[in-house]
């Protein structure tokens, strides 16, 4: 990748209002947004294992909907940014691979905490 080209993917993808790509296929779009969903669900999924096994949770804001509203609410929230995050990248070149990767690597980063507490 060029300069130019993270330059343009860093500035598309940093903005309140997304502008869809109409060269981007409906199939495409689906791929990033299951993308996603998929990395949101293994963050939840090991959010939860490794809080079963005595870690805690980095994220205040996520550490205060599960300790008022427990795991439900932490799921509900999930839905919720599957939901927005699918929204805000649908048809969009770079977004949707670039939140999937930062979520692989809080799944990645999860995992270990999980094997440091076993």
């Amino acid at each position: 990748m060029t300069t130019n080209t993270l330059k343009t993917a860093a500035r598309s993808f940093f903005t309140l209002r997304p502008v869809r790509d109409k060269t981007i296929t409906t199939k495409s779009a689906i791929i990033g947004a299951t993308a996603i969903a998929l990395t949101q669900l293994g963050d939840a999924t090991t959010t939860i294992i490794g809080l079963e096994f005595g870690a805690a949770e980095a994220n205040e804001a996520m550490a205060s909907v599960i300790s008022a509203a427990g795991y439900p609410g932490f799921i509900g929230i999930k839905v919720l940014s599957i939901a927005f995050l699918a929204w805000y990248s649908w048809k969009r070149k770079y977004a949707p691979y670039i939140i999937a990767g930062l979520y692989t690597a809080v799944v990645l980063w999860n995992t270990y905490v999980i094997s440091v507490h076993l």
